[in-house]
């Protein structure tokens, strides 16, 4: 269904005059590394989120809502890192912020190998947690249509000292 899709949006932007995507601009390396990366940190990203919504049901006995609200310490986490990640990027560069991130997802999905029926729920938190704090920050901080830094007001010039 995706590949049909994907081949159904390339048939459709190749006949156009003016494509909302240019082509071009999908063969250029920067852009397709980037889209590639992108795509695997969301498939992670939601893979788990789907996954744990499982876990919590089926091997913790935990009815839909106690699931659910095992999400929302992990919601509010990801809230303040959305909010922190555009100035770090901002004084450290985008480059370390970013890769920092998609290294500390790569730990956390990776704390989450052993993760069986009696594992503790705080480990469980924890490496949940610390991983999705910094998959937050593993996006471009300009990649949302309102990020922190586009949403702020441009300072205004002032007047040349006389």
């Amino acid at each position: 269904m995706a590949v049909a899709g994907a081949l159904a949006f390339l048939a459709a932007e190749k006949r156009h005059r003016a494509p909302m995507v240019p082509l071009p601009l999908l063969r250029r390396r920067d852009v397709s590394v980037s889209l590639a990366i992108g795509f695997a940190v969301n498939v992670a990203f939601y893979g788990t989120i789907f996954l744990l919504g499982l876990y919590y049901q089926q091997l913790r006995g935990m009815s839909g809502t106690e699931a659910g609200l095992m999400f929302v310490p992990l919601a509010a986490i990801i809230t303040s890192t959305n909010l922190v990640s555009p100035p770090m990027a901002e004084r450290f560069g985008r480059r370390p912020v970013i890769v920092t991130g998609q290294a500390v997802l790569a730990l956390g999905m990776f704390c989450l190998l052993p993760l069986a029926a009696h594992t503790p729920v705080w480990l469980i938190l924890l490496s949940c947690s610390s991983r999705r704090a910094w998959a937050a920050r593993s996006r471009s901080p300009r990649s949302p249509p309102c990020s922190w830094t586009a949403c702020r007001r441009p300072a205004r010039a002032r007047p040349p000292a006389s």
